[in-house]
């Protein structure tokens, strides 16, 4: 257990807020975000190389605006989430919108804003294209298709072997596919993971005449639990870099890199913060309740097995530690927040602090359980 009082928030800053709004609550650190964004810019020494947010994973409009500031555009998958990003700062050409299933007035809507669009069928294409001559897209590859080994395929992208018709369908129509997009899965603590499927998305490139940028997602590790090294974000950039290099001296041209790094950008901003309202021992376990639901901190729910680092606020080492269960206070039996080991002396009333809350969390909380939405607070330490 870590034994600093919030790896984020100063304890008079993290009183302010309790003081001010009460418990739960999200507080955000401004200055942590800037810092993780300019790590991961640092690690694409390049010129021609732009970061994207996945806005799904905070949607919240002083965040967003915050990333506008710094630069970062967004990577969209809904029209709602489109104008929010117009609306916090970013400019049609900070964003591109890469979904599934996209109807025709959205598509309609797209064009007309200018907005790039990484397209995920050739039926969407055909769509797409069918809009007028000299229409530009990107092509989503299906990850599994580059790189069997990839553990669990998913339903996105074409097939890598279908490339070629998509270029001939382009072209048939007067339309011309200029980018290509993969995202090669979440959460990752070896570069050398994503490395894999990213040679064969690279290659698989060259086989564009036309490319302007490769757009490259893929979930920088976020190490919740606090139980694996860190993510090595230098070898990932450097082996990118290298990727990069080749292609554009392939094509002869000076050919985009954008990359959505997931939740990484966010994640590490934020402290969900809680209070105990009861401690009981029932079976054999300890249970302490709080005034929070996973209605409202829904990650846990949703990912149990990479849990979130959980402590006590304004408290020093503590000797004694007891396995607890760490619940919300409802009656749903899966409103468990954290099964974490905690001082054997936690009281009511204490406050507990969930690290790496930034990403979705709030963004994904829930009507279920009829809980009030808490604050989200910003604080530029």
């Amino acid at each position: 257990m870590r034994t600093d009082a919030s790896p984020l928030i100063p304890d008079e800053a993290l009183q302010a807020i309790i003081q001010g709004h009460g418990t739960p609550f999200y507080a955000y650190s401004r200055q942590k975000l800037r810092r993780t964004i300019e790590e991961l810019r640092a690690a694409f020494p390049r010129e021609g190389v732009t970061l994207l947010f996945a806005t799904m994973a905070n949607d919240l409009p002083e965040f967003l605006s915050e990333v506008a500031r710094c630069r970062v555009g967004g990577c969209v998958n809904s029209m709602r989430h489109l104008h929010m990003a117009l609306a916090c700062g970013m400019t049609p050409t900070d964003v591109q919108f890469t979904s599934s299933g996209i109807s025709l007035p959205d598509m309609q809507e797209l064009r007309t804003l200018g907005i790039t669009v990484n397209l995920d069928s050739l039926g969407q294409l055909e769509q797409w294209i069918g809009l007028g001559p000299g229409q530009k897209a990107g092509m989503r590859i299906n990850t599994a298709s580059l790189a069997p080994a990839v553990p669990v395929s998913d339903r996105l992208g074409i097939e890598a072997a279908q490339l070629p018709q998509a270029l001939r369908s382009a072209y048939a129509h007067q339309g011309r596919i200029d980018g290509l997009h993969i995202y090669v899965g979440t959460n990752f603590s070896d570069p050398e993971a994503m490395l894999v499927p990213l040679r064969a998305f690279f290659r698989l490139a060259q086989e564009v005449p036309d490319l302007a940028y490769v757009n490259i997602g893929g979930g920088i590790g976020v190490d919740h639990a606090g139980s694996t090294e860190p993510f090595d974000l230098e070898r990932f950039g450097h082996g990118v870099c290298e990727l990069l290099d080749d292609l554009r001296a392939y094509h002869g041209k000076n050919i985009r890199l954008i990359f959505e790094p997931g939740r990484r950008i966010a994640a590490t901003s934020a402290v969900f913060g809680t209070r105990v309202t009861d401690i009981k021992h029932l079976n054999g376990h300890r249970y302490i309740a709080t005034d929070a639901s996973i209605a409202v901190f829904p990650r846990p729910f949703h990912h149990p097995e990479s849990p979130h680092r959980t402590q006590l606020a304004f408290r020093g080492a503590e000797e004694v530690l007891e396995p607890s269960f760490v619940v919300g206070h409802t009656t749903f039996s899966k409103d468990i927040l954290a099964v974490a080991a905690l001082p054997a002396d936690t009281r009511i009333g204490d406050v507990l602090l969930f690290e790496n809350a930034g990403a979705y969390c709030d963004s994904m909380r829930m009507r279920f359980l009829g809980q009030e939405a808490p604050p989200n607070v910003f604080v530029e330490h």
